[in-house]
């Protein structure tokens, strides 16, 4: 069985949604403006924005099975819908409940690292920045790679004021 995981899924959060049940979602205005959003059916933009609802009352468990996603969303769900929105970059199909995982174990800890380095260097960008300007990139990213260009961002500020 293969499992949903949403590409960018921190920058629709506040919390740790595994810890609690979330009662809403972030939603930017910025997709009107996203090519990848805009050139979606209105059928795969529905499906997108209930899947979104559903990685998260489901706390980022979402199984790929496209004849309970049909029934949960109240929408035809087909293989093909999802191949669609993992090519246009919103979701990622994977092999396991913990690559599916919005915050995996270890993301408390780097977040941590990550404010421990913003307070040693005096940093001015925020740590919500750094992920939207990395989100800005594309791809998705890896927590340690997170680390890793939000330390690099922050030297680069700090050298440069």
């Amino acid at each position: 069985m293969n499992w949903i995981s949403m590409r960018g899924w921190r920058r629709f959060q506040h919390y740790d949604p595994t810890k609690r049940n979330l009662p809403w979602i972030k939603n930017y205005l910025e997709l009107m403006r996203d090519d990848a959003y805009m050139d979606l059916t209105g059928n795969q933009r529905a499906i997108l924005h209930g899947l979104w609802l559903e990685y998260a009352s489901t706390r980022c468990q979402l199984h790929a099975d496209t004849r309970s996603l049909s029934r949960r969303l109240n929408l035809r769900v087909t293989k093909q819908q999802l191949e669609t929105l993992n090519h246009a970059g919103f979701i990622d199909i994977v092999a396991s409940k913990v690559l599916a995982d919005g915050y995996q174990p270890a993301s408390t800890e780097i977040e941590r690292e990550i404010e421990k380095e913003k307070k040693a260097l005096s940093l001015t960008l925020s740590h919500e920045e750094a992920l939207a300007q990395l989100d800005a990139m594309g791809a998705h990213v890896s927590l340690e790679d997170q680390l890793r260009a939000t330390l690099a961002l922050s030297e680069q500020r700090k050298a440069n004021p």
